[in-house]
């Protein structure tokens, strides 16, 4: 009852922030240098009778409704996938206002053209990347309207039109940062070598 009583305008915050296991470092990064930014629990525990599948529970349920959510995510292998895919469906469920899913990397899966008489590939290859833009698009909608999905760097700017209306595709690049970062490390350097002139 308490926490009921505590959800208002004041002790919401603006954004909450839910994230894999694999970006947990990334997660308290972001909440370390931004104040409306706060952590939000969930919780993956393995029980060897779920047969391979993890017991999940958002611990901070109650702060969902009427907040800003955003969630942290990475596919980098299908059972993660899975997991993670069940976390980001039930965030609109418990009330979300808003719903926003960060992927650092949309998988390129390999197969992106379907097979065929006008495909590149045999007939029976399957497009995995559009498989899962599917999956994706079937995210329920938040209260103030579809999911936006903010993908870095994809690999292929056609993948933006695998998915459909029930998602809004963002696409974002880290390129200036990894420039800025080799600048840095190019200055340095520099003044590395300077100083080394300077002794001899």
């Amino acid at each position: 009852m308490a926490q009921m009583f505590a959800i208002n305008d004041l002790d919401i915050p603006k954004v909450l922030l839910f994230y894999a296991p694999q970006m947990d470092k990334l997660a308290h990064r972001i909440a370390k240098v931004s104040s409306c930014v706060q952590l939000c629990h969930i919780s993956w525990t393995s029980d060897p009778r779920d047969e391979g599948f993890r017991s999940l529970n958002i611990e901070d349920s109650w702060r969902v409704p009427g907040s800003i959510c955003v969630f942290l995510a990475s596919f980098d292998s299908t059972t993660c996938l899975y997991e993670q895919f069940a976390v980001i469906s039930k965030l609109p469920r418990l009330g979300a206002k808003v719903l926003k899913v960060i992927m650092p990397f949309f998988p390129s899966l390999t197969l992106r053209a379907e097979g065929g008489e006008r495909g590149r590939g045999l007939m029976g290859e399957i497009p995995l990347s559009r498989t899962l833009a599917r999956l994706l698009s079937t995210i329920p909608n938040a209260k103030a309207g579809p999911t936006e999905l903010v993908i870095f760097d994809i690999h292929h700017l056609q993948e933006r039109f695998y998915f459909d209306d029930n998602t809004v595709p963002r696409l974002e690049t880290s390129m200036q940062l990894i420039v800025n970062r080799l600048d840095l490390l190019i200055e340095q350097q520099m003044h590395v070598s300077s100083g080394h002139g300077d002794v001899a």
